[in-house]
């Protein structure tokens, strides 16, 4: 196997050199992890590069810089630890810098780092209509699901406007609930970017978009990132069925019985 981006080429037996040298087996056991699920491989090379320039100045100072002979077990632990953190934060934390340079999005539903948690929004609505629905899943670390929220809306005039508002429920939902470390995802670039953007937004969504970054002053943790729809999958089926609901329904620990199957699904990819 070998992975290409933006001029980078590493081959995987100079991929495992690099590796024995991190951490041994353990940092090979997690690339190959890492390297099964198939997304986020550019994450991947950026995390290892940053983690082997630590790794090399820790080296220097202990005057072993090309040598794992020496290395005590606190060193090697600790490099062990480093590159399966970083490996999990970037993969699982925001993609938002990546919007920027065109990297690509994640194409599966991932868990969240250790203490954090993931908030999937989504909106609903068909052209002709003017209604929609919202949907919203919380999910924590193990994939557990952790709350959810499903809204019928009125007065929708396009998709933009529905997602618009997904958002902004979900920010919602996080300040009602007290949800802090919080990574929200939708697969709506548009509004992922408005929202991220320190310049006001003077669209026709742009109301919307402003009340979300206020909301989000009160929330810590990564903001808004953009992910594709095919991993957005448990909160596009609670928006379909808020269309149809008329009205708001949540639900806290336990998931309403049309989202165990696909909770299931997107946890164990």
């Amino acid at each position: 196997m070998v992975l290409v981006k933006g001029g980078l080429l590493f081959g995987r037996q100079r991929f495992q050199a690099k590796l024995n040298c991190f951490g041994g087996e353990h940092a090979m056991a997690s690339y190959q992890l890492r390297t099964t699920c198939g997304n986020e491989r550019y994450t991947w090379i950026l995390a290892v590069t940053y983690v082997g320039l630590k790794w090399s100045l820790l080296c220097m100072c202990y005057g072993t810089a090309h040598s794992q002979e020496g290395f005590g077990p606190v060193l090697q632990l600790a490099a062990v630890v480093s590159l399966d953190n970083s490996i999990m934060c970037m993969i699982g934390s925001s993609h938002g810098a990546a919007l920027s340079r065109g990297c690509t999005v994640p194409q599966i539903w991932t868990k969240p780092c250790t203490g954090s948690l993931k908030i999937n929004v989504d909106g609903s609505w068909t052209v002709g209509n003017t209604d929609g629905g919202v949907g919203i899943v919380v999910r924590d670390s193990n994939g557990k699901f952790v709350a959810g929220r499903a809204l019928h809306v009125d007065n929708v005039f396009s998709a933009l406007q529905v997602e618009a508002m997904a958002a902004r429920e979900g920010a919602i939902l996080a300040v009602e609930g007290d949800f802090n470390n919080v990574i929200f995802e939708s697969d709506s670039l548009q509004i992922v970017s408005a929202i991220r953007s320190p310049s006001v937004d003077r669209s026709f969504v742009g109301p919307v978009v402003e009340d979300t970054k206020a909301l989000l002053t009160q929330i810590t943790g990564d903001g808004f990132t953009h992910i594709r729809r095919v991993a957005n999958g448990a909160a596009h089926r609670l928006a379909r069925y808020a269309s149809h609901i008329g009205t708001m329904a949540t639900w806290f620990e336990e998931p309403p019985d049309l989202l165990v199957d696909i909770l299931y699904e997107e946890c164990n990819l």
